[in-house]
């Protein structure tokens, strides 16, 4: 729905601290997450992609999570978070963002999917053949990673049926919430055809460190 979108600027958007365009749209965010549960049959929890290097999606997002965890207490919280690499980093304050932002990740999220944007970026030259990965190529493999865990919700299944029954099999503990992710296969289209796909060799893959 284009009218649950919102967009700002300014030139403090890429620290924490709680910036300028946090404090002008925190309230503009939870007051359309709200319309938007309102609006839901039944809603079992919230799904949270960012990427904890940049000040927004560190401040503004840890804000909104926790906002979320107290508002709505019975509801599960999945969080995609993408952190930053020393190597490929934009921003001095990367570091300082990630940080902070784990503390909410810590104590407000009951799932997190952690990426690291350094791993996504040499998956994409060694596994896909990009010499020079942008955006679109590591948003893509991201999405294909949601894609699979939100499938059992959106098709009928006996894996899971919503968020909840994600989070008591996955989570035996409340503190180790942090799922490594991985993934398999990946590979580019010209050896789709050629590439074994059997059980073994993505089970394999996927519990591969370089994948």
């Amino acid at each position: 729905n284009i009218d649950s979108l919102l967009s700002d600027n300014g030139d403090t958007g890429g620290v924490f601290a709680y910036n300028s365009i946090t404090w002008q749209m925190r309230d503009k965010a939870c007051d359309q997450l709200r319309k938007l549960v309102d609006v839901c049959d039944n809603v079992t929890g919230f799904m949270m992609t960012h990427s904890i290097g940049g000040g927004t999606g560190s401040g503004l997002c840890s804000y909104m999570l926790m906002r979320m965890s107290v508002d709505y207490k019975k509801k599960t919280n999945v969080c995609y978070s993408i952190y930053p690499s020393n190597i490929l980093s934009t921003s001095i304050v990367e570091p300082y963002n990630a940080l902070l932002a784990m503390y909410s990740l810590s104590y407000s999220s009951n799932i997190t999917l952690a990426f690291d944007n350094e791993a996504i970026y040499n998956i994409c030259q060694r596994n896909l053949h990009i010499a020079k990965p942008d955006v679109n190529n590591i948003n893509r493999l991201i999405a294909k990673v949601i894609s699979s865990v939100t499938a059992p919700f959106r098709f009928d299944g006996e894996l899971h049926t919503n968020l909840n029954e994600l989070q008591a099999s996955l989570i035996p503990f409340p503190s180790l919430q942090f799922i490594t992710t991985g993934m398999s296969p990946i590979v580019p289209k010209m050896d789709v055809t050629t590439t074994l796909n059997d059980v073994q060799t993505i089970t394999n893959e996927c519990l591969n460190p370089t994948n």
